[in-house]
């Protein structure tokens, strides 16, 4: 692993990293950016420059991620200082293998009103 950081490191510094497409180099330094556990349950799976997509195993991972979004996206920027991402959107995989966006719980209805006693 430190041969290839060494060897990606050395491409950015010659401004060859386009030969090697932004997306690898993030997933290259995806453990070095979310940490090794993190890093186990997500994968960037997509890059439409400025938004980058995270797939994460499951959804109570997704609590994890969301609120470190801002702290990743720094982490990023440091590892990749020319990185095109301004945006990180984390989807949940399914069972089927189908990446969907995290939907928020419904918001709760009006109280069940009781009935009174005479």
């Amino acid at each position: 692993m430190e041969q290839a950081k060494r060897i990606l490191a050395r491409l950015l510094q010659q401004d060859q990293a386009a030969l090697l497409g932004e997306l690898d180099l993030i997933r290259a330094y995806w453990l070095e950016t979310v940490g090794p556990l993190l890093a186990e349950k997500s994968n960037p799976v997509t890059l439409d420059p400025p938004r980058l997509l995270v797939e994460v195993l499951e959804p109570a991972w997704m609590t994890q991620f969301v609120p470190m979004k801002d702290q990743i996206l720094l982490c990023l920027r440091q590892e990749l200082p020319r990185t095109c991402v301004r945006e990180i959107e984390f989807v949940v995989r399914d069972l089927e293998g189908q990446s969907k966006p995290l939907t928020s719980r419904p918001r709760p209805g009006p109280p069940i009103g009781t009935k009174r006693m005479p």
